[in-house]
């Protein structure tokens, strides 16, 4: 069960069960190679005071099994939460600079997000979500390219 799920219950407010895809695609600049990762999974929505969120347990083919993703969306602007194995905040906001920390078992490794693009769409009834975003990523000495992610949310019956 959704660590969140508890601390959300006790807030009162009321969670939707939702089917999630998200598709990864992840440039290396210094390659020009690519990896997809497609992910379906089931999760929580739900909304509080204009912001939006989705809540999921990672797996092990996104490589961070054992962590729980909190994105909150609220205008143009998106975090992406990870608590558990693999802890990371990320913030995303069209052409602004980010940085942070990623924590990994082997140790933490500082990143810095600069986001190129963002679109999101949401219909309530019945619930359907679309926010995709792009972004350069610099993981200090380990890697330097270019993600997009779109993530696809929707009732489930």
């Amino acid at each position: 069960m959704l660590f969140w799920y508890h601390i959300l219950m006790l807030e009162g407010d009321i969670l939707e069960d939702v089917i999630i895809n998200i598709k990864t695609v992840q440039y290396d600049s210094n390659s020009e190679e690519h990896d997809t990762i497609e992910l379906r999974t089931e999760g929580k929505y739900y909304s509080d005071d204009g912001t939006d969120f989705l809540i999921y347990e990672e797996s092990e083919l996104s490589g961070l099994l054992g962590t729980t993703t909190e994105i909150k969306i609220k205008g143009n602007h998106v975090e992406l939460n990870r608590i558990g194995e693999h802890e990371s905040k990320m913030s995303f906001e069209k052409d602004k600079r980010y940085q942070s920390v990623m924590s990994t078992p082997m140790g933490n490794i500082p990143l810095e997000i600069m986001t190129n693009n963002i679109s999101y769409d949401l219909h309530k009834d019945p619930l359907s979500l679309r926010l995709e975003f792009e972004y350069s990523i610099a993981l200090k000495g380990l890697f330097q390219g270019k993600n997009t992610i779109s993530i696809e949310a929707t009732h489930l019956k």
